[in-house]
């Protein structure tokens, strides 16, 4: 199905001729390449600057010795063990929605565990008795996480949760409780090495390793080898719950609500990306010329948009310094690519954006 072509152009971007540096001379400073630091949380999707960017902490670096040790490939993606590590993580505290945000534990909580754990015997293993009413509750709460209407949420932290098979839900949250722990919750601020934070630790990666190893995250395709490793698990598990929340919690004991609107900016982009990818993608399939084409291949040629909790659509805000042609255009090829996808048996809908009676204004 297409769209009939607009009735306007776009300017056409004039070509430039750059001259091409010759290469550099073999044992030239320019020709050694540099060992660049290993992402280990696997967030490698955009191409690597040329600009130098600033060494990351040791903690968070792979070398050939570790590679070595831990077998990993030279080239070897540690993405998909990461992400359903961090999964878990998500699941332990709670942190259902990518809004979520760690806040440090209360005294009475830490003062409890000290009292509690006097001694080594929190490191003797999951073997405590848990009550019938925290049984009870726990069936309940995986009862609600593997809703349908969890399954079809617009957080991939909470659909990711929803897919894990429900036995496997309730080993993982008894094990917490087995544990000694009424609730998984670690300080997010404070020293990792601490035994309050080492038990976290403990409890977190040896209740997944026990999920993985027994296909509760096959969605999610860990690797095996890199599940059974416990050294690159707690060089992931640190550099998640000790850097990444851990400034996220910062950040939000020194500007309450900073974070959240972060997410909100963060969210919007990666929307408008999304659909910038859409619309350019379906003008190319419907072979419209490239002077079309090259009208939706920014980011920018999109509008920001915002979610309506009421009406549980997004509000399309305006788009200054566009041509109300194009605009209409936009609208006809997401109506036309929306009905293409609605054919499709399985596929996923999408929130509807709409335009409002009244104008929002966008954020910058």
């Amino acid at each position: 199905m297409g769209v009939p072509p607009a009735s306007t152009t776009g300017p056409t971007a004039a070509a430039t001729s750059l001259g091409a540096k010759p290469p550099a001379k073999s044992g030239s400073k320019n020709s050694r390449r540099k060992t660049q630091p290993l992402d280990v949380d696997g967030d490698d999707q955009s191409p690597p600057s040329k600009a130098k960017k600033p060494r990351k902490p040791a903690f968070l670096q792979i070398t050939k010795a570790q590679r070595s040790k831990w077998n990993l490939g030279d080239k070897e993606d540690t993405q998909a063990t990461n992400l359903a590590l961090t999964t878990h993580i998500r699941l332990l505290a709670r942190f259902l929605k990518e809004d979520d945000v760690p806040k440090p534990p209360s005294e009475a909580l830490v003062r409890a565990f000290d009292q509690k754990f006097r001694t080594d015997t929190v490191y003797k293993g999951l073997s405590q008795l848990v009550a019938p009413a925290a049984l009870d509750s726990i069936h309940e709460e995986v009862e609600q996480l593997r809703s349908a209407q969890n399954a079809k949420s617009n957080s991939t932290h909470l659909r990711n949760i929803s897919r894990v098979p429900e036995t496997k839900l309730i080993s993982i949250l008894t094990a917490v409780h087995a544990f000694g722990l009424s609730e998984w919750w670690p300080d997010y601020t404070g020293n990792f090495n601490t035994r309050y934070n080492n038990a976290h630790r403990a409890v977190a990666l040896s209740t997944f390793q026990d999920a993985a190893n027994t296909h509760a995250y096959n969605h999610l395709t860990p690797i095996r080898s890199q599940v059974n490793n416990m050294d690159l698990l707690v060089r992931m598990y640190d550099h998640y719950v000790h850097h990444y929340l851990k400034n996220q919690a910062l950040a939000e004991l020194k500007f309450p609500g900073a974070t959240m609107e972060k997410y909100k900016k963060t969210a919007m982009y990666k929307r408008r990306q999304r659909l910038q990818k859409a619309r350019e993608d379906y003008l190319i399939e419907q072979g419209f010329p490239s002077r079309v084409v090259d009208l939706f291949h920014d980011v920018e040629a999109v509008s920001e948009d915002e979610f309506d909790e009421a009406r549980q659509v997004y509000l399309i805000r305006s788009k200054p310094g566009r041509s109300t042609q194009v605009t209409e255009f936009a609208a006809e090829i997401d109506k036309h690519r929306l009905q293409n996808k609605s054919m499709k048996r399985g596929a996923r809908q999408p929130v509807p954006r709409i335009r409002p009676d009244q104008p929002i204004e966008p954020s910058v």
